[in-house]
Protein backbone atom coordinates (compact mmCIF):
# COMPACT_ATOMS: atom_id res chain seq x y z
CA UNK A 1 0.00 0.00 0.00
CA UNK A 2 0.92 4.02 -0.85
CA UNK A 3 2.29 5.20 2.42
CA UNK A 4 0.55 7.99 4.11
CA UNK A 5 1.97 11.24 2.13
CA UNK A 6 3.55 14.11 4.56
CA UNK A 7 3.19 17.54 4.45
CA UNK A 8 6.05 20.20 3.77
CA UNK A 9 6.08 23.65 3.52
CA UNK A 10 5.84 24.89 -0.19
CA UNK A 11 7.36 27.59 -2.53
CA UNK A 12 6.83 26.95 -5.67
CA UNK A 13 5.50 23.41 -7.24
CA UNK A 14 8.14 20.92 -7.39
CA UNK A 15 8.52 19.68 -10.54
CA UNK A 16 10.45 16.34 -9.88
CA UNK A 17 11.41 14.53 -6.67
CA UNK A 18 14.51 11.98 -7.36
CA UNK A 19 14.87 9.15 -4.56
CA UNK A 20 17.89 7.44 -4.21
CA UNK A 21 18.51 4.60 -1.77
CA UNK A 22 21.92 4.18 -0.98
CA UNK A 23 23.96 1.29 1.21
CA UNK A 24 27.63 1.40 1.32
CA UNK A 25 28.36 3.13 -1.85
CA UNK A 26 29.32 6.74 -0.50
CA UNK A 27 31.45 7.15 -3.96
CA UNK A 28 29.51 6.25 -6.44
CA UNK A 29 26.41 8.36 -4.45
CA UNK A 30 28.98 11.10 -4.55
CA UNK A 31 29.02 10.94 -8.23
CA UNK A 32 25.29 10.64 -8.69
CA UNK A 33 24.61 13.38 -6.69
CA UNK A 34 26.97 15.57 -8.64
CA UNK A 35 25.42 14.68 -11.98
CA UNK A 36 21.74 14.82 -10.77
CA UNK A 37 22.48 18.60 -9.45
CA UNK A 38 23.41 19.15 -12.89
CA UNK A 39 20.54 17.46 -14.56
CA UNK A 40 18.19 19.35 -12.13
CA UNK A 41 19.25 22.67 -13.15
CA UNK A 42 16.57 25.00 -14.20
CA UNK A 43 13.51 23.57 -12.88
CA UNK A 44 12.31 23.22 -9.22
CA UNK A 45 13.21 19.74 -7.90
CA UNK A 46 13.79 18.00 -4.58
CA UNK A 47 16.31 14.79 -4.06
CA UNK A 48 16.03 12.55 -1.28
CA UNK A 49 18.65 10.61 0.07
CA UNK A 50 17.31 7.21 2.15
CA UNK A 51 20.46 5.74 3.67
CA UNK A 52 19.67 2.08 4.68
CA UNK A 53 22.32 1.76 8.07
CA UNK A 54 25.94 2.14 5.33
CA UNK A 55 28.64 1.31 7.32
CA UNK A 56 31.15 3.91 5.39
CA UNK A 57 30.67 8.01 5.35
CA UNK A 58 27.72 7.81 3.53
CA UNK A 59 25.70 10.01 5.79
CA UNK A 60 28.65 12.61 6.77
CA UNK A 61 29.21 12.58 2.99
CA UNK A 62 25.74 14.14 1.99
CA UNK A 63 25.05 16.27 5.07
CA UNK A 64 28.45 18.15 4.58
CA UNK A 65 28.66 17.94 0.91
CA UNK A 66 25.19 18.02 -0.48
CA UNK A 67 23.37 20.47 2.58
CA UNK A 68 20.20 20.74 0.12
CA UNK A 69 19.28 17.05 -0.34
CA UNK A 70 17.20 15.73 2.00
CA UNK A 71 18.34 12.69 3.90
CA UNK A 72 16.59 10.06 5.93
CA UNK A 73 19.10 7.63 8.40
CA UNK A 74 17.61 4.02 8.65
CA UNK A 75 18.69 2.35 11.84
CA UNK A 76 18.83 -0.63 10.00
CA UNK A 77 18.91 -2.03 6.39
CA UNK A 78 14.85 -2.08 5.54
CA UNK A 79 15.25 -2.81 2.01
CA UNK A 80 15.47 -1.36 -1.05
CA UNK A 81 11.23 -1.64 -1.37
CA UNK A 82 10.72 0.27 2.49
CA UNK A 83 13.46 2.35 1.56
CA UNK A 84 12.02 3.80 -1.49
CA UNK A 85 8.53 4.11 0.01
CA UNK A 86 9.79 6.01 3.10
CA UNK A 87 11.04 8.81 -0.06
CA UNK A 88 8.04 8.67 -1.64
CA UNK A 89 6.00 9.41 2.07
CA UNK A 90 7.82 12.96 1.42
CA UNK A 91 7.88 13.33 -2.34
CA UNK A 92 5.96 16.36 -3.35
CA UNK A 93 7.29 16.87 -7.07
CA UNK A 94 4.85 16.64 -10.28
CA UNK A 95 7.08 13.95 -11.24
CA UNK A 96 9.26 11.03 -8.89
CA UNK A 97 12.07 9.75 -10.02
CA UNK A 98 13.41 6.05 -8.38
CA UNK A 99 17.65 6.22 -9.17
CA UNK A 100 20.23 4.00 -8.10
CA UNK A 101 23.09 5.22 -6.30
CA UNK A 102 25.71 3.84 -8.75
CA UNK A 103 24.85 5.49 -11.72
CA UNK A 104 25.37 8.44 -13.79
CA UNK A 105 22.68 11.01 -15.69
CA UNK A 106 23.22 12.98 -18.26
CA UNK A 107 22.06 16.69 -18.11
CA UNK A 108 19.13 16.24 -20.32
CA UNK A 109 17.97 13.01 -19.31
CA UNK A 110 15.71 14.84 -16.46
CA UNK A 111 13.93 17.34 -18.99
CA UNK A 112 14.27 14.67 -21.63
CA UNK A 113 12.41 12.23 -19.52
CA UNK A 114 9.30 14.85 -18.48
CA UNK A 115 8.90 16.40 -21.71
CA UNK A 116 8.27 12.50 -23.03
CA UNK A 117 5.44 11.89 -19.84
CA UNK A 118 3.99 15.74 -20.49
CA UNK A 119 3.28 14.59 -24.40
CA UNK A 120 1.61 11.09 -23.25
CA UNK A 121 -1.22 11.71 -20.70
CA UNK A 122 -1.41 7.64 -20.61
CA UNK A 123 2.43 6.61 -19.90
CA UNK A 124 2.68 6.39 -15.96
CA UNK A 125 6.42 5.51 -15.96
CA UNK A 126 9.46 5.33 -18.48
CA UNK A 127 13.08 5.10 -18.49
CA UNK A 128 15.88 5.89 -20.86
CA UNK A 129 18.53 4.01 -22.56
CA UNK A 130 21.01 2.44 -19.68
CA UNK A 131 24.53 1.70 -20.50
CA UNK A 132 27.39 -0.16 -18.98
CA UNK A 133 30.85 1.81 -17.93
CA UNK A 134 32.19 0.46 -20.96
CA UNK A 135 29.62 1.77 -23.24
CA UNK A 136 27.79 -1.20 -24.11
CA UNK A 137 23.89 -1.69 -23.90
CA UNK A 138 21.73 -3.12 -20.79
CA UNK A 139 19.37 -5.21 -21.85
CA UNK A 140 17.54 -5.11 -18.34
CA UNK A 141 16.54 -1.53 -19.08
CA UNK A 142 13.33 -2.75 -20.86
CA UNK A 143 11.67 -6.29 -20.15
CA UNK A 144 9.18 -8.78 -20.12
CA UNK A 145 7.17 -9.86 -17.17
CA UNK A 146 8.93 -13.26 -15.90
CA UNK A 147 5.17 -15.19 -17.01
CA UNK A 148 6.61 -18.93 -16.78
CA UNK A 149 7.00 -19.17 -20.34
CA UNK A 150 9.45 -16.54 -20.30
CA UNK A 151 11.39 -17.51 -17.96
CA UNK A 152 11.61 -20.96 -18.97
CA UNK A 153 13.29 -19.71 -22.66
CA UNK A 154 15.39 -17.52 -20.26
CA UNK A 155 16.84 -20.00 -17.88
CA UNK A 156 16.95 -22.85 -21.06
CA UNK A 157 19.16 -20.46 -23.09
CA UNK A 158 16.57 -20.20 -26.06
CA UNK A 159 16.31 -16.53 -25.48
CA UNK A 160 20.30 -16.63 -26.62
CA UNK A 161 19.76 -19.03 -29.65
CA UNK A 162 16.72 -17.00 -30.93
CA UNK A 163 17.58 -13.16 -29.47
CA UNK A 164 15.53 -11.88 -32.01
CA UNK A 165 12.03 -13.63 -31.75
CA UNK A 166 9.70 -11.88 -30.05
CA UNK A 167 8.46 -15.50 -28.42
CA UNK A 168 11.78 -16.77 -26.92
CA UNK A 169 13.36 -13.37 -26.60
CA UNK A 170 10.55 -12.06 -24.47
CA UNK A 171 12.39 -11.32 -21.11
CA UNK A 172 15.04 -8.67 -22.42
CA UNK A 173 12.74 -7.81 -25.32
CA UNK A 174 16.21 -8.71 -27.80
CA UNK A 175 13.94 -8.49 -30.74
CA UNK A 176 13.60 -4.43 -30.23
CA UNK A 177 16.76 -2.04 -31.38
CA UNK A 178 18.20 -0.49 -28.26
CA UNK A 179 17.55 3.17 -29.66
CA UNK A 180 13.75 2.49 -30.76
CA UNK A 181 11.35 3.56 -28.75
CA UNK A 182 8.49 1.31 -27.57
CA UNK A 183 5.52 0.57 -25.17
CA UNK A 184 7.33 -2.46 -22.71
CA UNK A 185 6.00 -4.38 -19.77
CA UNK A 186 8.70 -3.46 -17.22
CA UNK A 187 11.82 -1.35 -16.96
CA UNK A 188 15.02 -1.39 -14.60
CA UNK A 189 14.54 0.12 -11.39
CA UNK A 190 17.82 1.86 -12.05
CA UNK A 191 16.39 4.98 -13.58
CA UNK A 192 12.07 5.23 -13.45
CA UNK A 193 10.55 8.03 -13.65
CA UNK A 194 6.60 7.77 -13.12
CA UNK A 195 3.58 9.98 -12.80
CA UNK A 196 3.03 11.56 -9.02
CA UNK A 197 -0.72 11.14 -9.13
CA UNK A 198 -0.16 7.80 -11.10
CA UNK A 199 2.08 6.37 -8.54
CA UNK A 200 -0.58 7.48 -6.00
CA UNK A 201 -3.26 5.28 -7.82
CA UNK A 202 -1.05 2.15 -8.38
CA UNK A 203 0.41 1.95 -4.71
CA UNK A 204 3.81 2.13 -3.24
CA UNK A 205 6.73 -0.06 -3.62
CA UNK A 206 5.66 -3.80 -2.63
CA UNK A 207 7.62 -4.32 0.54
CA UNK A 208 7.57 -7.94 0.26
CA UNK A 209 10.58 -7.49 -1.81
CA UNK A 210 13.50 -6.62 0.05
CA UNK A 211 15.26 -6.20 -2.88
CA UNK A 212 14.94 -7.06 -6.86
CA UNK A 213 11.86 -7.86 -8.68
CA UNK A 214 10.13 -4.56 -7.33
CA UNK A 215 10.73 -2.80 -10.29
CA UNK A 216 8.94 -5.29 -12.25
CA UNK A 217 6.07 -5.95 -10.04
CA UNK A 218 5.63 -2.39 -9.76
CA UNK A 219 5.51 -2.13 -13.71
CA UNK A 220 2.83 -4.70 -13.49
CA UNK A 221 0.83 -2.43 -11.56
CA UNK A 222 1.00 0.29 -13.39
CA UNK A 223 -0.21 -2.02 -16.56
CA UNK A 224 -3.15 -3.14 -14.01
CA UNK A 225 -4.23 0.18 -13.23
CA UNK A 226 -4.31 0.88 -17.31
CA UNK A 227 -0.56 3.62 -17.49
CA UNK A 228 1.44 2.53 -20.32
CA UNK A 229 4.66 1.52 -19.36
CA UNK A 230 7.60 2.93 -21.64
CA UNK A 231 11.31 2.79 -22.97
CA UNK A 232 12.48 6.30 -24.60
CA UNK A 233 16.01 6.37 -25.16
CA UNK A 234 15.77 10.10 -25.65
CA UNK A 235 19.23 10.45 -23.38
CA UNK A 236 20.60 7.53 -21.22
CA UNK A 237 22.49 7.37 -18.04
CA UNK A 238 25.36 5.23 -17.01
CA UNK A 239 24.97 2.33 -14.39
CA UNK A 240 27.87 0.68 -12.74
CA UNK A 241 25.15 -2.52 -12.50
CA UNK A 242 25.05 -3.82 -8.73
CA UNK A 243 27.64 -2.04 -6.76
CA UNK A 244 25.58 -2.30 -3.53
CA UNK A 245 25.20 -6.01 -3.84
CA UNK A 246 27.95 -7.08 -5.33
CA UNK A 247 30.52 -7.83 -1.97
CA UNK A 248 27.91 -10.95 -1.24
CA UNK A 249 27.50 -12.46 -4.84
CA UNK A 250 25.39 -15.61 -3.07
CA UNK A 251 22.68 -13.34 -1.43
CA UNK A 252 22.43 -11.02 -4.52
CA UNK A 253 21.42 -13.89 -6.81
CA UNK A 254 19.62 -15.65 -4.34
CA UNK A 255 17.85 -12.37 -3.44
CA UNK A 256 17.10 -11.85 -7.28
CA UNK A 257 15.27 -15.23 -7.77
CA UNK A 258 13.30 -15.52 -4.64
CA UNK A 259 11.57 -12.11 -5.82
CA UNK A 260 11.51 -14.16 -9.28
CA UNK A 261 9.16 -16.66 -7.33
CA UNK A 262 7.63 -13.91 -5.15
CA UNK A 263 6.27 -11.85 -8.17
CA UNK A 264 5.30 -15.58 -9.97
CA UNK A 265 3.41 -16.63 -6.81
CA UNK A 266 1.74 -13.27 -6.83
CA UNK A 267 0.59 -13.01 -10.47
CA UNK A 268 0.80 -16.73 -12.06
CA UNK A 269 -0.39 -18.72 -9.65
CA UNK A 270 -2.77 -20.18 -11.95
CA UNK A 271 -1.15 -20.25 -14.75
CA UNK A 272 1.50 -22.76 -12.50
CA UNK A 273 -1.55 -24.61 -12.07
CA UNK A 274 -0.68 -27.44 -14.31
CA UNK A 275 3.26 -27.22 -14.14
CA UNK A 276 5.21 -28.28 -10.97
CA UNK A 277 5.72 -25.45 -9.20
CA UNK A 278 8.62 -27.37 -7.53
CA UNK A 279 10.39 -27.65 -10.59
CA UNK A 280 10.49 -24.41 -11.49
CA UNK A 281 11.50 -23.17 -8.53
CA UNK A 282 14.23 -25.59 -8.78
CA UNK A 283 15.23 -24.43 -11.98
CA UNK A 284 15.55 -21.08 -10.50
CA UNK A 285 17.60 -21.98 -7.72
CA UNK A 286 20.19 -23.42 -9.93
CA UNK A 287 20.10 -21.47 -12.51
CA UNK A 288 21.00 -18.72 -9.51
CA UNK A 289 23.69 -21.22 -8.37
CA UNK A 290 25.68 -21.51 -11.68
CA UNK A 291 25.13 -17.43 -11.82
CA UNK A 292 27.71 -17.80 -8.64
CA UNK A 293 29.67 -20.20 -9.80
CA UNK A 294 30.11 -18.80 -12.94
CA UNK A 295 31.50 -15.48 -11.04
CA UNK A 296 34.06 -17.57 -8.83
CA UNK A 297 34.76 -20.00 -11.51
CA UNK A 298 36.24 -16.88 -13.66
CA UNK A 299 38.35 -15.63 -10.73
CA UNK A 300 40.14 -19.10 -10.26
CA UNK A 301 41.20 -19.37 -13.69
CA UNK A 302 44.31 -17.71 -13.03
CA UNK A 303 45.62 -19.42 -10.52
CA UNK A 304 44.63 -22.67 -11.57
CA UNK A 305 46.40 -21.84 -15.46
CA UNK A 306 49.12 -20.78 -12.89
CA UNK A 307 48.95 -24.06 -10.98
CA UNK A 308 48.81 -26.22 -14.43
CA UNK A 309 51.60 -24.60 -16.01
CA UNK A 310 54.03 -24.87 -12.54
CA UNK A 311 53.04 -28.49 -11.95
CA UNK A 312 53.57 -29.31 -15.85
CA UNK A 313 57.34 -27.41 -15.88
CA UNK A 314 58.39 -29.35 -12.91
CA UNK A 315 57.31 -32.69 -14.64
CA UNK A 316 59.05 -31.86 -17.73
CA UNK A 317 62.32 -30.66 -16.39
CA UNK A 318 62.34 -34.14 -14.05
CA UNK A 319 61.80 -36.07 -17.01
CA UNK A 320 63.51 -34.63 -19.24
CA UNK A 321 66.67 -34.92 -16.23
CA UNK A 322 66.05 -38.67 -15.52
CA UNK A 323 63.86 -40.08 -18.22
CA UNK A 324 66.54 -42.02 -19.59
CA UNK A 325 67.75 -43.54 -16.29
CA UNK A 326 64.77 -45.14 -15.47
CA UNK A 327 62.24 -42.87 -15.08
CA UNK A 328 62.09 -40.22 -11.63
CA UNK A 329 58.08 -40.85 -11.24
CA UNK A 330 58.25 -44.46 -11.35
CA UNK A 331 61.35 -45.40 -8.70
CA UNK A 332 60.32 -42.03 -5.94
CA UNK A 333 58.40 -42.98 -3.06
CA UNK A 334 54.91 -41.02 -3.65
CA UNK A 335 54.64 -39.12 -0.78
CA UNK A 336 58.14 -37.28 -1.73
CA UNK A 337 56.56 -36.71 -5.15
CA UNK A 338 53.53 -35.34 -3.51
CA UNK A 339 55.62 -33.01 -0.93
CA UNK A 340 57.42 -31.62 -4.38
CA UNK A 341 54.51 -30.61 -6.48
CA UNK A 342 52.76 -29.43 -3.20
CA UNK A 343 55.60 -27.36 -1.79
CA UNK A 344 56.25 -25.76 -4.98
CA UNK A 345 53.04 -25.41 -6.23
CA UNK A 346 52.24 -23.60 -2.78
CA UNK A 347 55.42 -21.26 -2.57
CA UNK A 348 54.58 -19.84 -5.90
CA UNK A 349 50.66 -18.77 -5.83
CA UNK A 350 51.48 -17.70 -1.99
CA UNK A 351 54.12 -15.41 -3.52
CA UNK A 352 51.75 -14.59 -6.93
CA UNK A 353 48.61 -13.87 -4.50
CA UNK A 354 50.47 -11.61 -2.40
CA UNK A 355 52.26 -9.68 -5.07
CA UNK A 356 48.74 -8.73 -6.02
CA UNK A 357 49.06 -10.93 -9.29
CA UNK A 358 45.36 -12.53 -8.86
CA UNK A 359 43.38 -8.70 -8.05
CA UNK A 360 40.56 -7.58 -10.31
CA UNK A 361 43.27 -4.85 -11.58
CA UNK A 362 45.80 -7.18 -12.62
CA UNK A 363 49.78 -6.17 -13.32
CA UNK A 364 52.17 -5.33 -15.31
CA UNK A 365 55.01 -7.71 -16.79
CA UNK A 366 57.69 -6.10 -14.64
CA UNK A 367 55.12 -7.07 -11.22
CA UNK A 368 54.92 -10.25 -12.70
CA UNK A 369 58.93 -11.04 -13.03
CA UNK A 370 59.41 -9.59 -9.42
CA UNK A 371 57.14 -12.37 -7.92
CA UNK A 372 58.74 -14.88 -9.41
CA UNK A 373 62.28 -13.74 -8.78
CA UNK A 374 60.90 -14.24 -5.50
CA UNK A 375 59.71 -17.29 -5.56
CA UNK A 376 62.24 -19.07 -6.83
CA UNK A 377 64.77 -18.55 -3.74
CA UNK A 378 62.10 -19.38 -1.48
CA UNK A 379 61.58 -22.46 -3.19
CA UNK A 380 65.74 -23.40 -3.58
CA UNK A 381 65.82 -21.96 0.32
CA UNK A 382 62.88 -24.53 1.21
CA UNK A 383 64.13 -27.69 -0.69
CA UNK A 384 67.69 -27.36 0.49
CA UNK A 385 66.07 -28.44 4.14
CA UNK A 386 64.76 -31.61 2.86
CA UNK A 387 67.59 -33.87 1.35
CA UNK A 388 64.89 -36.60 -0.30
CA UNK A 389 63.09 -34.24 -2.72
CA UNK A 390 66.76 -32.21 -3.90
CA UNK A 391 66.80 -34.04 -6.73
CA UNK A 392 68.57 -32.09 -9.34
CA UNK A 393 69.43 -28.36 -9.49
CA UNK A 394 69.71 -28.08 -13.52
CA UNK A 395 65.70 -29.61 -13.24
CA UNK A 396 64.40 -27.08 -10.20
CA UNK A 397 66.53 -24.31 -12.01
CA UNK A 398 64.86 -25.48 -15.56
CA UNK A 399 61.37 -24.95 -13.72
CA UNK A 400 62.11 -21.75 -12.88
CA UNK A 401 63.42 -20.46 -15.84
CA UNK A 402 59.73 -21.61 -18.04
CA UNK A 403 57.77 -20.36 -15.32
CA UNK A 404 59.60 -17.39 -15.57
CA UNK A 405 58.50 -16.80 -18.87
CA UNK A 406 55.17 -18.76 -18.98
CA UNK A 407 53.39 -17.21 -16.12
CA UNK A 408 53.77 -13.57 -17.98
CA UNK A 409 53.75 -15.25 -21.13
CA UNK A 410 50.40 -16.61 -21.15
CA UNK A 411 48.75 -13.57 -19.78
CA UNK A 412 50.49 -11.39 -22.21
CA UNK A 413 48.84 -13.73 -24.92
CA UNK A 414 45.11 -13.26 -23.18
CA UNK A 415 45.63 -9.06 -23.03
CA UNK A 416 45.39 -9.40 -26.82
CA UNK A 417 42.22 -10.68 -27.09
CA UNK A 418 38.76 -9.16 -27.08
CA UNK A 419 37.97 -10.81 -23.54
CA UNK A 420 37.81 -8.36 -20.93
CA UNK A 421 39.33 -11.15 -17.51
CA UNK A 422 39.92 -9.50 -14.20
CA UNK A 423 43.80 -10.12 -13.03
CA UNK A 424 44.96 -10.19 -16.29
CA UNK A 425 47.61 -7.84 -17.47
CA UNK A 426 47.97 -4.67 -18.11
CA UNK A 427 50.47 -2.32 -19.87
CA UNK A 428 52.77 0.33 -19.45
CA UNK A 429 50.51 3.29 -18.05
CA UNK A 430 50.45 6.51 -19.78
CA UNK A 431 48.57 8.94 -17.64
CA UNK A 432 46.94 12.78 -18.93
CA UNK A 433 44.86 14.83 -16.44
CA UNK A 434 41.99 17.10 -17.38
CA UNK A 435 42.03 20.00 -15.45
CA UNK A 436 44.94 22.43 -13.97
CA UNK A 437 43.79 23.82 -10.87
CA UNK A 438 44.01 23.09 -7.27
CA UNK A 439 42.67 19.67 -7.54
CA UNK A 440 44.63 18.64 -10.14
CA UNK A 441 48.09 19.34 -8.83
CA UNK A 442 46.72 17.69 -5.65
CA UNK A 443 45.75 14.79 -7.60
CA UNK A 444 48.80 15.34 -9.84
CA UNK A 445 50.83 14.56 -6.30
CA UNK A 446 48.63 11.84 -4.77
CA UNK A 447 48.63 9.57 -8.12
CA UNK A 448 52.94 10.13 -8.30
CA UNK A 449 53.63 9.82 -4.90
CA UNK A 450 51.08 8.15 -2.01
CA UNK A 451 49.51 5.32 -4.69
CA UNK A 452 52.67 4.46 -6.55
CA UNK A 453 51.14 4.26 -9.60
CA UNK A 454 53.82 2.64 -12.20
CA UNK A 455 52.59 5.46 -15.45
CA UNK A 456 54.28 7.92 -16.81
CA UNK A 457 52.60 11.56 -16.80
CA UNK A 458 52.31 12.78 -20.13
CA UNK A 459 50.76 16.52 -19.23
CA UNK A 460 47.42 18.53 -18.38
CA UNK A 461 44.34 19.17 -20.84
CA UNK A 462 43.25 22.95 -19.77
CA UNK A 463 39.40 23.23 -19.46
CA UNK A 464 37.96 26.74 -20.73
CA UNK A 465 38.37 29.29 -18.50
CA UNK A 466 40.42 27.37 -16.23
CA UNK A 467 44.22 29.07 -14.86
CA UNK A 468 47.00 27.20 -15.16
CA UNK A 469 48.81 28.49 -12.29
CA UNK A 470 48.89 25.45 -10.33
CA UNK A 471 50.40 22.96 -13.23
CA UNK A 472 53.72 21.87 -12.04
CA UNK A 473 56.19 23.16 -14.24
CA UNK A 474 57.85 19.20 -15.24
CA UNK A 475 54.54 18.36 -16.75
CA UNK A 476 53.24 20.17 -20.04
CA UNK A 477 50.48 21.52 -21.23
CA UNK A 478 48.57 19.10 -23.86
CA UNK A 479 46.14 20.98 -25.18
CA UNK A 480 41.87 22.18 -24.10
CA UNK A 481 39.00 19.71 -24.00
CA UNK A 482 38.55 19.29 -27.74
CA UNK A 483 42.06 18.00 -28.48
CA UNK A 484 41.49 15.38 -25.79
CA UNK A 485 40.52 12.61 -28.43
CA UNK A 486 43.14 13.42 -30.81
CA UNK A 487 45.88 13.88 -28.48
CA UNK A 488 45.24 10.92 -26.39
CA UNK A 489 45.33 8.67 -29.18
CA UNK A 490 49.04 10.16 -30.51
CA UNK A 491 50.26 10.12 -27.45
CA UNK A 492 49.22 6.79 -26.67
CA UNK A 493 47.61 7.96 -23.06
CA UNK A 494 46.06 4.71 -20.91
CA UNK A 495 44.49 6.42 -18.49
CA UNK A 496 42.59 9.97 -18.61
CA UNK A 497 42.12 11.64 -15.09
CA UNK A 498 39.35 13.83 -15.19
CA UNK A 499 40.05 16.17 -12.07
CA UNK A 500 37.76 19.17 -12.43
CA UNK A 501 35.25 20.20 -9.43
CA UNK A 502 32.82 21.49 -11.62
CA UNK A 503 33.59 19.50 -15.22
CA UNK A 504 32.04 22.56 -16.89
CA UNK A 505 33.30 22.77 -20.69
CA UNK A 506 33.29 18.92 -21.28
CA UNK A 507 30.83 16.52 -22.36
CA UNK A 508 31.52 13.53 -19.27
CA UNK A 509 29.24 11.10 -21.41
CA UNK A 510 31.14 11.81 -24.25
CA UNK A 511 34.68 11.16 -22.68
CA UNK A 512 33.34 7.70 -21.20
CA UNK A 513 32.31 6.48 -24.54
CA UNK A 514 35.16 7.40 -25.96
CA UNK A 515 37.47 5.52 -23.38
CA UNK A 516 35.42 2.81 -23.40
CA UNK A 517 35.96 2.40 -26.81
CA UNK A 518 39.65 2.62 -27.22
CA UNK A 519 40.09 0.73 -23.77
CA UNK A 520 41.35 3.65 -21.79
CA UNK A 521 40.86 3.79 -18.00
CA UNK A 522 39.06 6.89 -17.22
CA UNK A 523 39.27 8.25 -13.53
CA UNK A 524 36.45 10.80 -12.45
CA UNK A 525 37.59 13.16 -9.45
CA UNK A 526 35.05 13.97 -6.19
CA UNK A 527 36.28 16.16 -3.71
CA UNK A 528 35.47 14.96 -0.11
CA UNK A 529 34.82 17.14 2.54
CA UNK A 530 38.17 16.54 4.37
CA UNK A 531 40.57 18.19 3.37
CA UNK A 532 43.03 17.13 0.41
CA UNK A 533 40.45 14.02 0.07
CA UNK A 534 38.74 12.65 -2.49
CA UNK A 535 36.42 9.70 -4.38
CA UNK A 536 38.44 8.16 -7.22
CA UNK A 537 35.39 6.63 -9.26
CA UNK A 538 37.19 4.18 -11.93
CA UNK A 539 34.72 4.08 -14.55
CA UNK A 540 36.11 1.71 -16.89
CA UNK A 541 37.28 -0.72 -14.17
CA UNK A 542 33.74 0.05 -12.29
CA UNK A 543 35.23 0.28 -8.87
CA UNK A 544 35.59 3.43 -6.45
CA UNK A 545 38.17 4.18 -3.91
CA UNK A 546 39.21 7.16 -1.73
CA UNK A 547 42.65 8.80 -2.61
Amino acid sequence: MMPNEETRDKGDPIRLSVIIVSYNVSGYLDHCLDSVLKACAGFSHEIVVVDNASTDNTVEMVRRKYPEVRLIENAGNVGYSTANNQGIRIASGGYILLLNPDTLVTRDAFVASMAFLDARPQAGIMSVKIVNADGSFQPACRRGFPTPATAFYRMSGMSLLFPKSSRFGRYNMTYLDEDETAEVDALCGAYMMMRSDALKKVGGLDETFFMFGEDIDLCYRFKQAGFQVWYAPLSEIIHFKGKSSRKNRFQSAWNFYNSMIIFSRKYFSRQLSFFPKSLLFFGIFLNALFKVLGGWLVRALFPAVDLILINGALFMSLFLKFGQEGGFYTFTAVRWIVLLHASLSAIYLSVLAVSGAYSERGKMLSDYWKALFVAAPLFFSFIYFIPEIRFSRIAFTTTALFLFVAIPAWRFLLSLTPFPLPCGLIRGRRLAIVGTGPMAESIYGKFYCERNEKANFIGFFVLSGEKEGNRPACVPRLGGVDDIEKTVLQKRISDIVLASPEKEGIDTMQLIRFCAKKGIVLHMVQGMHEADKYFILDVTLSESVVL
